[in-house]
């Protein structure tokens, strides 16, 4: 039935000389993979119009990135990877599908997303989504064939008991990091091992990534690629919001002296620590006297007094962060939360009652080696939501 649906599909629209649904106008749909059928087609009719990435005249191979790490290394082996989550693979928006089409077919990296089942149960399996991603890598760079640039991307489904398991929302997005590391961590190991890998942690809610230069340097950053030495092993994006305007990620953001950038009225204990910036804490309102559009300038200052460009941070992510591979597969650490949580309360906030699952596996980094280094990148932006114009402030 799902196969005879498939192809009903592609005769009706072939009759009636619609262009709507036409995902690869020169080939007909793979109707051996019934589980297409499963999808709307609404929700084909939006992947089947994604558009293609504007990189696509550059080779994975050019020499403008012989030497990038995002390239595909020696070995034939991808140096970098990405750990993306998603509350429904299906639903991604559409400059997310054309930036993960364009890491895996132009720049070498190796897709890995775990994803929910949505707002509704029955989703369908994610082999049509698989599907879907092949059929957008064919449209822009002919992927599926032999000769395709383009690396793989999978998808798993989170496991089938953690929404039941896990009531507490960061819990569960902590469990399941550690899952997807954890599928993650055998592949990786046996296919080019550790030392030289990094690892692009993503949440896939994102309105956008940072562009995929910037990625490339703070990996160079990283590795140490290109003459530069390694300067972090974490850097993290600064992610922006834009409805109002700012520093969108305060809740996982940690400053070295150890300010909690979250606003006190909205902590489990609303008191700050001894060793906090109280100046850097954003004020209560997001319009006050310190607003996410603030910490986002403060930071802006602050790499320009760097000779990295960065600013060093006792945790972070903004949608994005590039990892050393060893790091990020530490086994000592985790993103679930430890027995003892009472150092780390100081970073809870009241909505979730306990701390973000970045502070509590970059506090543990930095207690298993106090030398490690993690860094926001203010100028690798990913955006949370469509950018209003102007922003002119960004150019000036």
């Amino acid at each position: 039935m799902i196969l005879l649906l498939c192809c009903y599909f592609f005769l009706t629209v072939s009759l009636f000389g619609t262009s709507a649904f036409a995902f690869d106008s020169s080939k007909s749909p793979d109707c051996s993979n019934g589980t297409i059928a499963l999808v709307s087609l609404e929700t084909r009719k939006a992947w089947s119009e994604v558009p293609c990435p504007s990189t696509l005249s550059v080779p994975r191979n050019a020499s403008s990135f012989d030497d990038a790490n995002l390239s595909i290394s020696s070995t034939g082996k991808s140096r970098v990877y990405m750990a993306g989550l998603v509350r429904d693979v299906f639903q991604l928006q559409p400059k997310i599908v054309t930036g993960l089409i364009e890491l895996s077919c132009v720049y070498g990296v190796e897709i890995h997303i775990l994803s929910g089942t949505g707002k509704k149960e029955g989703s369908p399996p994610v082999e049509a989504a698989i599907h879907l991603f092949d059929d957008a890598k064919r449209r822009c760079f002919g992927g599926g064939s032999s000769s395709s640039p383009c690396t793989s991307i999978s998808i798993d489904r989170d496991p089938p008991n953690a929404k039941k398991d896990y009531k507490n929302r960061v819990d569960r997005i902590a469990f399941l990091r550690d899952h997807h590391r954890q599928i993650l961590s055998s592949k990786i190991a046996n296919s080019t091992g550790l030392s030289n890998a990094v690892v692009l942690v993503a949440d896939l809610e994102l309105h956008s990534f940072p562009t995929a230069s910037t990625i490339q340097n703070e990996i160079d950053r990283v590795l140490g690629g290109k003459g530069k030495d390694q300067q972090h092993d974490v850097v993290c994006a600064a992610g922006l919001m834009h409805r109002p305007f700012g520093y969108f990620d305060i809740y996982a953001t940690v400053l070295r002296d150890g300010t909690f950038v979250y606003p006190v009225s909205g902590r489990l204990v609303p008191e700050f620590a001894p060793e906090e910036n109280r100046a850097m804490v954003r004020s209560k309102s997001v319009y006050g006297s310190l607003t996410q559009e603030g910490i986002f300038r403060h930071l802006l200052e602050q790499g320009k007094t760097t000779s990295s460009g960065t600013v060093s941070v006792r945790s972070c992510f903004g949608g994005m962060s590039v990892y050393r591979a060893s790091t990020w597969f530490q086994e000592a650490c985790r993103y679930s939360m430890p027995h003892d949580t009472s150092e780390l309360e100081i970073y809870s906030n009241l909505e979730d009652g306990r701390p973000c699952e970045h502070v509590v596996f970059h506090d543990c980094l930095l207690k298993w080696n106090t030398s490690t280094s993690i860094a926001i990148a203010p100028f690798m932006n990913s955006f949370w939501d469509e950018p209003i114009e102007p922003q002119s402030f960004l150019f000036s």
